[in-house]
């Protein structure tokens, strides 16, 4: 007992143990909390923006149906290579759209119907396994008296429960990715086609098609393979089909997808290949040309003008008035109608984060005076100015209380940056080595950002979260790659420390840890003080949260399983490495001895 009391007296014997000991209690117990907690709020996103709110009026219908064909996973590029699709953009309105974030199917779908933006609409992932509960393009249909149709897998129609009279599941939510091949996926496209046509001989005015086999093909062989064009032009030659059952005098063909793909395969992020998709429409009140890059928000308010329904309350696009063909009055009207309807949507999530709620509504009453007057021009101007200023009182607004509540964390994570400030002072007052602890610590962020970046080809992007079928790969991946820097960084301390004693070198190898291990707090609070790590009304940049994550990952390397303390072992790896270091060295003098002897 009094030897162990002697063993803690002595400074330089705190790191062996307090480190590793600290580390195992973090790897072990906290970052699994903490990375469960924070991935759950993220992908099961419960935000508060979500309340019911007026439905402003409908307006006079343009065109008799809207047909919706949702091609999953199709990169702008290769919809450039559907003879189809490319004779409906020669008859039609071609133009880029640029999805949300996270860049994942389940959220795509919700844009397309409500208009809402994946932080307002709370589905974020395709692990949600709720319905949408905001107003749709459904609803609002219903509304109008209209019949509806929605024919596509059942992720579709577990987000859209309700307005929905014609409701085809062709495919269900289980993905086998191991057992794709072309043909099975032709045959789903025929499928899928085959049944919407069924359901277009009813004569729905609103219809959702999706065709979901370019997105398997996509993280089956990647974006750029000849297997993905072949599945996509299979697909262009089922929506020929589909273009063939409507009538163009009364009916308008929306042709979208709700993500791209990578060349590799994979989605989720802000990639430009993922970001924009194509956005062809043609027929009834479709204008002909080539138009500037919008968003896949503002397809559901440009279906319902369309339609002649009232815009889904929660909507947050615009109405591509630029390629629809009506009347000024019409438009001047539809777009006073988005302006009342973007006032309380916005006005409602102002509520929920700001301590000025209140919405200046000079311009919507003048764009209402233009309009009564008459003068259609300086309605619609004064419509989509007031639409402007609120999305920027918006933003202002939500920068104001990130930026406040950021504030509010910084505190804490000083007070943690204190205590490694203290630990760097009795460092430097016990003159304890820094070469081998920076060396290692160096050598350990060489080793895995090397594999992460240079030869695994990754980025911070939430798509490399879904290149494979599932994630687990490459978070596995991570964590065993971190373990196997951090032995190599014990390898670096004891060749280093190959003259020291051996107290010295398991006292090395504790610093080294910490080094790592501070290195990893410091970006990690950064992280924390900019996003926190639960997220109830915001999310994250997915680009730091993936960083996030893969750091959290790293930092549960130091007890990687139950039966592996790996933070505890590390140190005796200095030893080990300095012990066969002295070996060889033994072995090759005895060699050079003998050759001598010769």
């Amino acid at each position: 007992m009094s030897s162990v009391i002697t063993f803690f007296r002595k400074p330089q014997s705190w790191p062996i143990v307090l480190i590793p000991v600290g580390l195992l209690v973090w790897a072990g117990f906290a970052a699994p909390v903490l990375v469960r907690e924070s991935f759950h709020s993220l992908v099961y996103f419960d935000g508060p923006y979500q309340a019911a709110l007026p439905v402003r009026h409908a307006g006079e219908a343009i065109a008799e149906q809207v047909v919706i064909v949702v091609l999953d996973g199709l990169r702008v590029d290769t919809s450039q290579r559907m003879p189809t699709l490319n004779q409906i953009r020669a008859l039609g309105a071609d133009r880029v759209v640029l999805v949300g974030q996270p860049s994942l199917s389940k959220p795509g779908w919700t844009i397309i119907g409500t208009g809402a933006w994946p932080e307002q609409s709370s589905i974020t992932s395709n692990f949600s396994e709720k319905d949408i509960a905001l107003d749709t393009l459904f609803l609002a249909a219903k509304r109008k008296g209209l019949t509806t149709a929605l024919v596509g897998m059942g992720w579709w129609h577990q987000l859209y429960p309700r307005g929905v009279d014609y409701n085809q599941t062709v495919f269900p939510p289980t993905l086998p990715y191991a057992d794709i091949d072309q043909a099975s996926l032709f045959n789903l496209n025929q499928a899928v086609t085959s049944s919407a046509l069924e359901v277009l001989k009813t004569k729905p005015n609103l219809a959702i098609i999706h065709l979901l086999a370019p997105d398997l093909a996509g993280h089956q062989w990647g974006g750029a393979s000849e297997q993905y064009l072949e599945v996509v032009r299979n697909a262009d030659s089922q929506l020929a089909r589909i273009l063939a059952a409507l009538d163009l005098n009364t009916s308008a063909l929306f042709v979208t997808a709700d993500h791209g793909h990578l060349d590799q395969g994979g989605h989720g992020g802000g990639e430009q290949i993922v970001l924009r998709v194509p956005f062809v429409s043609v027929g009834k009140g479709i204008r002909t040309g080539t138009y500037p890059i919008a968003s896949l928000a503002d397809l559901a308010p440009t279906a319902a003008v369309l339609l002649g329904t009232s815009i889904p309350a929660h909507n947050q696009g615009n109405i591509l008035l630029d390629q629809l063909d009506a009347p000024d009055a019409v438009k001047a009207t539809r777009a006073l109608d988005l302006a009342q309807q973007l006032i309380p949507r916005y006005e409602a999530m102002l509520q929920i984060i700001s301590d000025t709620p209140e919405v200046n509504r000079e311009l919507l009453n003048r764009a209402e005076d233009a309009l009564q007057a008459g003068d259609y021009a300086a309605a619609r101007d004064l419509s989509e100015q007031s639409n402007a200023a609120i999305r920027a009182q918006w933003t202002a607004a939500r920068n104001h209380r990130l930026n406040r509540d950021r504030i509010a964390r910084l505190p804490f994570a000083l007070l943690l940056l204190t205590v490694v400030a203290l630990y760097l002072v009795l460092w430097k007052r016990a003159r304890w080595n820094w070469r081998a602890p920076m060396v290692g610590a160096i050598e350990y962020f060489f080793v895995w950002n090397g594999l992460f970046f240079g030869v695994h080809g990754h980025t911070y992007s939430f798509s490399i979260l879904s290149a494979e079928a599932s994630g687990l790969p490459l978070l596995i991946g991570a964590r065993v790659e971190a373990m196997f820097a951090l032995m190599a960084a014990m390898v670096v301390v004891g060749i280093l420390g190959r003259k020291s004693s051996a107290i010295e070198i398991m006292r090395d190898a504790g610093n080294t840890l910490f080094v790592v291990a501070t290195a990893m707090a410091v970006q990690l609070l950064i992280f924390y003080v900019a996003w926190g790590v639960v997220f109830t009304k915001y999310l994250p940049d997915l680009n730091w949260e993936v960083k996030f994550f893969l750091d959290m990952l790293q930092t549960m390397a130091f007890w990687p399983t139950t039966s592996l303390p790996l933070a505890i072992l590390l140190p005796y790896i200095a030893l080990l490495t300095v012990g066969v270091t002295k070996l060889a060295t033994s072995l090759e003098k005895l060699c050079r001895g003998s050759i001598s002897a010769r």
